[in-house]
């Protein structure tokens, strides 16, 4: 018997039958879980920064509410996520589970004041996002005013340091203003990324549409969100 076709307590093999591998996997996902006052089911083992359980089934770790959603409903469709209904990240209850779109996913987490970029009180730059340095568009994206005009003035060759730091009413540039050249965005096909890694071999992804990106900066952006959104949910502020 191969590991594949394995099947117990901690593992479920990648070979093993869904009239067995299922049932099992559902009777490990309650053992470990607990019900909260609110109605909740929530997963008691590893968890991601951003409060997700993950438990590995069929050889990969897996979302658990996933899991628990194949386990009592169904399977997934392909480019439909489950999202829940209650905010809670660790939560499996079925009921609180439903299908969606990213799209949806995201909209929702905005809408709700979920989503970290929705609530957070500073722009990266530590600009307050809120007064009037505060830009919603109308899809309810938030953008600070400051960074904006700072960015626009680059764009017209100012130093990075003066543009950030000339005052808001500033009209035409100031008398000393050496300008420099503004700074270009990659070429298509370029074999660096904008940080200097190379764009070959495992460091290379191509998106869906075609678009060429660092892997090491996609790993270093995802730990960055993963840090923030382990902040917002342990209440600790940016600063402090």
């Amino acid at each position: 018997m191969t590991s594949k076709t394995v099947l117990n307590d901690r593992f479920i093999g990648k070979e093993v039958p869904d009239d067995l591998a299922y049932p099992a996997l559902l009777q490990e996902l309650l053992r470990r879980s607990k019900r909260t006052p609110s109605g909740c089911l929530e997963w008691t083992g590893w968890r991601t920064a951003t409060g997700y359980g993950v438990r590995a089934f069929r050889g990969r770790g897996q979302n658990t509410h996933r899991l628990m959603y194949m386990a009592v409903i169904g399977p997934i469709p392909d480019g439909l996520q489950v999202l829940h209904s209650c905010d809670n990240p660790p939560c499996m209850n079925p009921r609180h589970l439903s299908l969606g779109t990213g799209q949806k996913n995201m909209q929702e987490s905005v809408e709700r004041g979920r989503h970290y970029e929705a609530v957070k009180p500073n722009c990266d730059r530590g600009h307050p996002l809120s007064g009037d340095n505060l830009y919603v568009c109308p899809d309810g994206r938030r953008h600070c005013r400051a960074c904006q005009r700072a960015r626009q003035r680059m764009r017209l060759g100012w130093p990075e340091d003066r543009a950030y730091a000339a005052p808001r009413k500033q009209g035409w540039p100031p008398d000393d203003l050496v300008r420099v050249e503004p700074k270009k965005t990659r070429p298509h096909g370029a074999p660096h990324c904008s940080k200097g890694h190379e764009l070959t071999g495992n460091n290379r992804y191509v998106t869906p549409k075609g678009n060429v990106e660092c892997r090491t900066c996609r790993q270093i952006a995802r730990t960055r969100y993963g840090e923030k959104q382990k902040r917002h949910f342990s209440g600790v502020s940016e600063h402090e």
